[in-house]
């Protein structure tokens, strides 16, 4: 069965609503929610499915208490038309987005970034060439990164001098978290005690990454609807993304991700997702417990 001919709807990690929001304004009408998710969705991409009706509902009515807007009906209406507050649209999404990950998730993917991506980099090396990767949907930054320390662990100093890692997130609050790189005890479960003695330091009952590994990495906010500010990636790891879009969003960032990588290069996603339904773009490559998908080579690639 391929990914792109399901139509799924996952629950969005969003927070509990706070009790005292959904009193703020009248509870919004089923009229009203279909219409929030469909801006959302226009929007971002990703559609907030019935399960979670309750937590929109309550950032609906904090939102709009919040901006004094007469109602929930005045206040959506705001959101969506030729005079749409694009800036209170990413307000209300980013106070729904909650993206809870850890470091070193999936350890088999970094395996894979061992033994193929980086392997395959030394063999084809010529003078000059950069080691390039992206981590699309990166969140507070866990995943791009652990990306840095896998690489700060086997490569040579000047090797890491080519080295180009790129968070990438439409949340501006979860991209705050990880320029700070400031982290709960939670987040560091999967790694040894060696890994944290060398890569963090405590601080006021947190952990913070090294700096290191702070600079190897840089942060941008994008959203994955518009065309990705890449090319010629080694690597692009969108983990547990595409899970929240519906089938045509999930086959425009294939697309996207096909021509953001060079020839070759390889793109990692979560279990949960596959490339398997689009054998144009991508070959399947298995790699211990893990499979990866290796971009091949489309009219894209020479745009």
């Amino acid at each position: 069965m391929t990914n792109h001919a399901q139509t799924r709807t996952f629950a969005m990690p969003f927070p509990e609503p706070i009790a005292e929001a959904a009193a703020i304004a009248s509870p919004a009408t089923a009229l009203q929610l279909d219409l929030a998710r469909k801006v959302i969705a226009e929007r971002f991409g990703f559609w907030v499915n019935d399960s979670w009706s309750g937590q929109l509902a309550g950032r609906l009515a904090a939102r709009a208490a919040a901006t004094g807007r007469a109602g929930l009906g005045d206040y959506i209406s705001r959101l969506h038309g030729p005079a749409a507050d694009d800036a209170e649209l990413v307000e209300l999404v980013e106070g729904l987005l909650n993206g809870e990950t850890h470091f070193l998730r999936t350890e088999p993917h970094f395996d894979a970034l061992r033994e193929v991506v980086v392997a395959e980099w030394r063999r084809a090396r010529s003078a000059g060439q950069r080691l390039r990767l992206a981590s699309l949907g990166c969140s507070s930054g866990e995943e791009p990164y652990s990306i840095a320390m896998v690489l700060h662990e086997c490569l040579e100093r000047e090797e890491l001098e080519a080295v180009e890692i790129s968070g990438v997130d439409v949340n501006r609050r979860a991209l705050a978290a990880a320029r700070s790189g400031l982290y709960a005890e939670c987040q560091l479960r999967d790694l040894s005690p060696l890994r944290r003695q060398r890569w963090f330091a405590p601080e006021n009952g947190r952990h913070r990454v090294a700096s290191e590994l702070r600079g190897r990495v840089r942060f941008l906010q994008h959203n994955l609807l518009q065309p990705l500010p890449f090319s010629g990636l080694d690597a692009v790891f969108c983990r547990n993304v595409l899970i929240y879009f519906k089938p045509p969003v999930v086959a425009a960032c294939m697309r996207e991700f096909n021509a953001a990588l060079r020839p070759g290069g390889y793109l990692f996603l979560g279990h949960a997702e596959s490339a398997f339904g689009y054998p144009e773009l991508f070959e399947p490559t298995p790699v211990r417990d893990s499979v990866i998908y290796q971009a091949k080579s489309c009219g894209s690639h020479a745009l």
